[in-house]
């Protein structure tokens, strides 16, 4: 039997408008476009890199569900002289810390997949994990990741990355038992993939950030929900959950990365 793992079908179908002399086009099966080797950084581990290449320079890249934008550290950017210009978008992290610049990567390799020209933003401040060097040279957030379907095998440690164009709910493909859980999700806006939970009988929204070492609560839903227990009704209606933005549409499967118009 085979560890843990989750398919994140983050992507959408894209609206088909067919008129009664034609049918729609058969759906198609499983693609995987590559896979990649991952590896636990941090204390305890809970976090995971895979390899890529910038340029011809090798590079592990965290993989952040939780991040809106793909980011690169800012040694990386100096050491192969690549030239900044102020990002579009400013990004602020959870210790309140700013970054305002972006690169034009000349080339990213993941795996089978090679693709030129992509814009990363740039990461003044590298370390969010702890200790004395960075445990990763920059981050694959939403704006790639969204693009694909995600596998996370962590029995074998490995990150496929299939094409979202296939046959709705066909993604399961490694057993034939039924004994598979799945949990529907939304996609905000910003990336952000919310599923509804179940905590202690009370329904919240939770976010899956891979990006994430530990397991948080909001202060104001704990205190909320859950120290006053015992003065609420049992039979109190459940949160409805809403997505927070529509459906979004995807890119073709062999551009992984968004482009960027130049200012």
């Amino acid at each position: 039997m085979r560890g843990l793992r989750i398919i994140s079908a983050i992507a959408f179908a894209s609206f088909i408008f067919a008129t009664p002399v034609f049918a729609a086009p058969a759906c198609g099966p499983l693609q995987r476009i590559t896979a990649l080797p991952m590896t636990p950084v941090g204390r305890p581990g809970n976090v995971i890199t895979v390899p890529a290449l910038i340029d011809k320079r090798p590079v592990k890249l965290l993989v952040d569900t939780g991040a809106a934008f793909s980011q690169i550290n800012n040694n990386i950017v100096d050491e192969l002289k690549l030239p900044t210009r102020r990002a579009r978008v400013q990004l602020v992290n959870i210790a309140g810390q700013r970054t305002t610049q972006e690169v034009r990567l000349p080339s990213i390799t993941l795996g089978q997949v090679r693709q030129e020209g992509v814009y990363f933003i740039v990461n003044d401040r590298a370390n969010p994990i702890g200790g004395t060097a960075p445990p990763f040279d920059g981050v694959l957030g939403a704006d790639f990741l969204l693009n694909v379907d995600l596998d996370f095998d962590f029995a074998s440690r490995t990150l496929s990355l299939f094409s979202s164009q296939h046959c709705k709910g066909q993604v399961v493909y490694w057993t034939n038992s039924s004994q598979v859980a799945a949990v529907p999700m939304r996609i905000s806006s910003q990336g952000d993939i919310a599923f509804p939970l179940t905590l202690d009988g009370h329904r919240v929204n939770a976010i899956l950030d891979t990006g994430a070492t530990r397991t948080a609560l909001n202060l104001d839903v704990a205190k909320r929900d859950l120290t006053s227990m015992s003065t609420r009704r049992t039979s109190r209606r459940p949160e409805k959950f809403k997505a927070a933005s529509p459906p979004i549409s995807t890119s073709a499967a062999s551009r992984l990365f968004p482009s960027r118009a130049s200012p």
